[in-house]
């Protein structure tokens, strides 16, 4: 996700951490803030993705599994409705894995998708540990890219800096109660570490039918030259088959045919 602000909006949003700060120290202001961020949260009633993706992924699972058998995996969640790609899924049965950096966001999936496994934790090729960016409280900027850091810094983010936890997507999955169900959907939103997210899954025992990741290319040429679109496409067998807003379809090529 990319959001861009002029000097008076950045401003609002440091008084805004300055504030979230405080208010993480009461307990009570925090529990508010979880409920206002789980129910009253403003979203459009056509879609929850923040491009329509959920819409469009309506149409690829007509003939996936039935919804109580429906599992996916998303990673760089944010929200359990605002900018979602699984929350339409959600309503109509499905449950999964839903993974984020942030503490906050996995405490509000908590109150709001109850159904789901939800945690708190950065997703790599190694488990291990490994230095997060974050820019304010609730962003949908935190990375663990450096350069992608460098970049939002240039524009005039605030940024911290601390060590979290990191943990393959197979390790993730196979410990969840889901890992007897095929992966029918894995999403991957984080900021310019989407490639060491896919290769944290061992691809060989889990397939997912289809992927959605995010790209900030203005053209399919630049996509190409992407190493995550090499990857899916060259190494790991899929094939683009839409793109929506900054978000990229993926599916197997091998199942689709």
């Amino acid at each position: 996700m990319s959001t861009f602000r002029s000097g008076s909006r950045l401003r609002a949003k440091r008084l805004q951490r300055a504030w979230f700060a405080f208010a993480d120290k009461s307990a009570i202001l925090r529990k508010l803030f979880l409920w206002r961020k789980a129910y009253l949260i403003r979203h459009r009633a056509t879609h929850y993705a923040q491009w329509g993706e959920d819409v469009v992924l309506e149409g690829f699972m007509a003939k996936g599994p039935p919804p109580e058998q429906g599992c996916y995996i998303d990673v760089g969640c944010f929200h359990p409705k605002k900018y979602s790609n699984t929350y339409r899924l959600y309503r109509k049965g499905w449950r999964g894995i839903n993974i984020d950096v942030d503490p906050i966001k996995r405490d509000v999936f908590e109150l709001a998708r109850r159904g789901d496994e939800n945690l708190c934790c950065a997703v790599g090729d190694a488990a291990g540990s490994a230095t997060l960016y974050s820019f304010g409280h609730y962003s949908v900027l935190s990375t663990l890219d450096a350069a992608t850091a460098a970049g939002y810094r240039k524009l005039g983010y605030d940024c911290s800096e601390s060590q979290i936890q990191v943990r393959t997507l197979t390790e993730i999955f196979e410990a969840s109660r889901f890992r007897e169900r095929r992966i029918a959907l894995l999403s991957i939103d984080v900021e310019g570490h989407e490639e060491a997210v896919l290769r944290s899954l061992d691809f060989a025992r889990y397939r997912p039918a289809l992927i959605l990741v995010e790209f900030h290319a203005p053209t399919l040429a630049r996509m190409q030259q992407d190493g995550k679109y090499r990857l899916l496409t060259q190494e790991l067998g899929y094939e683009l088959v839409n793109w929506t807003g900054l978000t990229a379809f993926f599916r197997d090529a091998a199942a689709a045919t």
